[in-house]
């Protein structure tokens, strides 16, 4: 009655799938964390509570027979009696031992019901000893550990679950999620300093090495007048100027097309990508933990001291900045960097000024006589702070 091969494990009928569920009754058959259980009216109750009621009077007679608990427990779950059918599915779990994906249904529903404690961590390792490629069931792990805010070993147990199945959404799901809220610290210098790159694959580390060099510059276009005159001129010369031309542009285009390969590359291999994360997600908790001492600490105490390795690495991501916004870098110590920038004339100011012989003689003294260039002073103390001075 309770073990027949192809047939629904709740209402007996012929086994016909429709979405995962029996064509007859409309129950679940199979129950995972992840799928959503019926609702009221997504079952046929009447026949359920019939079903119930012969179950019920099977075990008055067989109070130990395993395949019948099971029975009564999805019956109960389908209905939405989840703690009740909670207690028959861990019954049937203890009377047959060796059906793991039974042991795998009651630590699912007892993460329905809310219940992430130590010990149905516990049961769910035990289900993993006897399965290990069990792939949803490191999902489920994962999911545990989350709520008991560990969270790199449970992006570890998500990994597990993808590399098993890489089509396999719940886990691919959650180490995007992961990933996304924690790609985007890369970009704080204090987050990149206490990045350990040691432990990371080497596309992970190849990309830091491109985020964090400077940006290649195009070469400028040649002027198509001042390259007619030359040609006209000193053809050979400007022959060879514009062959120079081409070899930067052709160095430029290849510099860039590595850039893209490196980046596609990490973006395609989710576990490097997640593991680059890892990193950044320990850097911002040793970063969170060090602000919380320093908040605590008494007037002569403090946080962590950074080491000069580590301060020099929050230098040069705040120095690339700057570069990107037009500056120069004209001296660097370990953790000092003076840059330049220089004044632009503009052409603008200059048109509407002609209109005022006054103001357009005294805007060029001002451009004639004014310092060519802004000085900006970076330098970062030993907490990681950086102070910033301009001239």
């Amino acid at each position: 009655m309770f073990t027949k091969a192809n047939s629904c494990p709740i209402c007996f009928s012929a086994w016909e799938e429709v979405d995962g569920r029996c064509a007859v009754c409309g129950s679940v058959a199979e129950l995972y964390y992840e799928r959503t259980l019926p609702k009221r009216g997504e079952v046929d109750e009447e026949k359920l509570e019939k079903n119930i009621g012969s179950v019920r009077a099977y075990l008055v007679d067989h109070e130990n027979h395993g395949q019948a608990r099971y029975t009564l427990g999805l019956s109960y779950v389908n209905i939405g009696l989840l703690p009740e059918g909670l207690v028959e599915i861990k019954r049937a779990a203890q009377l047959l031992p060796e059906k793991v994906q039974i042991a795998y249904e009651a630590v699912a529903i007892a993460a329905k019901l809310g219940d992430f404690s130590e010990e149905t961590l516990e049961q769910i390792n035990r289900v993993i000893e006897r399965k290990t490629e069990f792939k949803e069931a490191l999902y489920l792990k994962g999911i545990i550990l989350r709520e008991l805010n560990r969270v790199i070993t449970a992006v570890r147990s998500w990994q597990d679950a993808y590399k098993i199945d890489p089509n396999y959404k719940p886990a691919y799901q959650e180490i995007r999620r992961f990933i996304d809220e924690n790609e985007k610290w890369l970009q704080n210098p204090a987050i990149f300093a206490r990045l350990d790159e040691s432990s990371l694959p080497k596309n992970a580390r190849d990309y830091l090495d491109l985020e964090y060099s400077d940006d290649p510059i195009k070469p400028p276009l040649l002027g198509e007048t001042s390259m007619k005159f030359l040609e006209d001129l000193w053809p050979e010369k400007a022959k060879v100027m514009r062959q120079m031309y081409a070899d930067d542009l052709r160095q430029y285009e290849d510099l860039m097309d590595r850039r893209s390969l490196i980046q596609e590359t990490l973006e395609a291999d989710i576990i490097a990508l997640s593991e680059l994360c890892l990193g950044i997600y320990k850097a911002r908790m040793q970063l969170k933990s060090a602000v919380a001492t320093r908040t605590t600490a008494t007037p002569t105490g403090s946080g962590r001291l950074l080491s000069i390795a580590e301060r020099s690495r929050i230098l040069d991501a705040e120095v690339k900045r700057y570069q990107k916004d037009g500056y120069s870098l004209v001296a660097r110590t370990e953790t000092t960097a003076q840059l330049s920038k220089e004044h632009e004339f503009s052409c603008c100011l200059a048109v509407i000024l002609t209109f005022l012989i006054i103001g357009i003689i005294l805007y060029l003294l001002y451009y004639l006589t004014a310092k060519k260039e802004s000085l900006l002073f970076l330098e970062v103390n030993e907490y990681g702070q950086i102070k910033r001075t301009h001239s």
